[in-house]
C-alpha cells in the first residue's frame, strides 16, 4: 500500500539528509537494470543496518547526499510498510544516487561513528530476517545526533 502522506513528510522533516546503505555500484559487475527507484532513510542507523547486512555480499557502504538537492527526485513510490524504516524512496536509479551524494562511508567507519554517538548497531547481519529484526529493535537518532554524525563523516573522509 503506497502511503504518500508518510513519503512528503518524511522528505519535509528538518532532516538535512538522505542515507542509503548499500555496496558501491563500482562492485557490480553488470550495469543496475532494475526499476528506477532508489530507496533512501532519514536516519544514518537504518542505512547502516542496511549496509551492515549489505557487507555479506561486498565492501558495504553509507552513502549521504543533501535532501534538499533530491526534490527533483521525491516522485519515487513508498510503501507503508516501510515505515520502521523511515523510507524515502527517490525516482532515480542507484548509480544516480550516488553520484550525487557527498559523502561515501564505510560501514565500518558508520558503525564505529555510530557507536560513540551511543548508538549501538551490530557489525554484520547475516541475513534479512536479522535485518528485519534490527530494523525493529533499533533505536532512531535526533537531528543533532544526525547532523554531528553527519560532520563526523567528513572528518573520517578527510583522514582525521
Amino acid at each position: 500500500m503506497y502511503d504518500q502522506y508518510q513519503h512528503i513528510q518524511l522528505f519535509s522533516n528538518t532532516s538535512k539528509y538522505l542515507f542509503r546503505g548499500t555496496l558501491p555500484t563500482s562492485s557490480f559487475h553488470q550495469p543496475y537494470r532494475g526499476m528506477g527507484i532508489t530507496p533512501t532513510t532519514v536516519d544514518p542507523v537504518v542505512a547502516s543496518l542496511f549496509a551492515a547486512r549489505y557487507l555479506m555480499d561486498g565492501p558495504a557502504v553509507v552513502l549521504i547526499a543533501r535532501k534538499a538537492e533530491l526534490a527533483d527526485s521525491l516522485d519515487g513510490p513508498n510503501l507503508l510498510s516501510f515505515r520502521h524504516e523511515l523510507a524515502i524512496n527517490l525516482e532515480l536509479v542507484p548509480m544516480q544516487f550516488e553520484a550525487r551524494c557527498i559523502l561515501k562511508v564505510s560501514v565500518q567507519d558508520s558503525i564505529q561513528l555510530l557507536q560513540e554517538l551511543g548508538y549501538a548497531v551490530p557489525k554484520r547481519l547475516h541475513d534479512t530476517g536479522a535485518l528485519s529484526q534490527a530494523l525493529l529493535e533499533s533505536p532512531r537518532m535526533n537531528q543533532e545526533d544526525i547532523d554531528l554524525y553527519v560532520e563526523r563523516c567528513h572528518y573520517v573522509i578527510k583522514g582525521g
